[in-house]
């Protein structure tokens, strides 16, 4: 699925607390978009580093993404990273809100550019 088909160009975002989550104690859903499934190749870069990580974008919405990680732990990351999506080749700047052990929610802190990730 194309991003052009789901989701508007981020107007801008507010940064939440790592490890929030998106379910309060009570079970109530506090995401303010809603996602779609997407299970498209990504990668993930860390700004400074040259290696990317492979990952798959689980699902998306206008104010971030569900991401699982190929070969790294999502708790080693730093709190900003850049997600690419490779089929649209585009990416968009990240803050970290919550990690599991293979997983993590991003949330989107800039706006869709040109990706200049190569895989």
């Amino acid at each position: 699925m194309s991003l052009a088909n789901w989701m508007p160009q981020p107007k801008g975002c507010i940064i939440m607390v790592r490890n929030a989550g998106d379910i309060v104690p009570d079970g109530t859903e506090r995401r303010r978009a809603k996602r779609t499934e997407l299970r498209t190749s990504g990668l993930v870069r860390v700004p400074g580093y040259r290696r990317n990580m492979r990952c798959i974008i689980i699902d998306a919405s206008a104010t971030g993404a569900r991401v699982r990680l190929s070969h790294e732990h999502p708790a080693q990351l730093p709190d900003y990273v850049v997600i690419g999506f490779e089929a649209d080749r585009v990416e968009i700047d990240a803050a970290i809100v919550w990690t599991s052990r293979e997983e993590m929610g991003v949330q989107f802190v800039s706006a869709f550019r040109k990706s200049l990730m190569a895989s």
